[in-house]
């Protein structure tokens, strides 16, 4: 659910052996060995080579996750789709965790919807500082995917932080906090949200008290 793991595998194992990229799907583990499909169907993974080549090892993996039921997409750019899904869970986990409240809540209010469209602009921002072509309607299109989830629905992080576990903070709004610090990008809404959530993220991995 962000856009450093890839990077950070291709410089272990080498660019030639990473692939980028994403899952669709809200899931949850129910029990041990129980795992809830929430949302999303079916299922779809996007994947892609770093540098955008089209070769027959996609077509080899998207064969074999169809062949299990599971939709494979070789997008034109593989860096454009994980930072479309990093923004949207920069502003679900982030508006979820910090308000408690489901999907439905936080995107309707007066108060809160606001800051949910500034919150997808700052990680637009920080993409485009980056290299990366977001789309224009980027935008207007995430909004209205959020607006059409179940109103129910709630992100793992935001399940994660309010069960008292560590979550992927680090790894979403945290994440685009330090990759907008890099390319000089002001972030203000996603530096809100990480620095209310962080006391709760260390104090779950027990590096603070309170």
């Amino acid at each position: 659910n962000g856009v450093d793991a890839t990077f950070e595998l291709a410089e272990v194992l080498g660019r030639e052996h990473v692939l980028g990229g994403l899952c669709r799907i809200i899931a949850y583990r129910e029990a041990p060995g129980v795992i809830v499909h929430a949302g999303v169907h079916p299922t779809s993974i996007d994947f892609g080579e770093l540098d955008n080549r089209q070769t027959p090892r996609l077509q080899r993996i998207k064969a074999v996750l169809e062949s299990a039921g599971i939709q494979g997409n070789v997008p034109a750019d593989i860096h454009v789709a994980m930072w479309q899904k990093f923004m949207l869970v920069c502003a679900w986990s982030g508006f979820g965790a910090a308000t408690r409240a489901p999907i439905g809540v936080w995107r309707s209010l007066p108060e809160t919807r606001p800051l949910v469209e500034r919150c997808l602009r700052e990680v637009v921002a920080v993409a485009r500082a980056r290299g990366i072509a977001m789309p224009d309607s980027i935008v207007s299109d995430m909004m209205r995917f959020i607006d059409s989830m179940p109103y129910e629905g709630t992100a793992s992080l935001q399940r994660d932080i309010m069960a008292g576990r560590p979550s992927e903070l680090g790894s979403q709004n945290g994440a685009l906090v330090r990759l907008a610090r890099e390319v000089g990008v002001a972030v203000p809404v996603n530096e809100m949200l990480y620095a209310i959530l962080q006391p709760q993220e260390l104090a779950a991995r027990g590096q603070l008290s309170f």
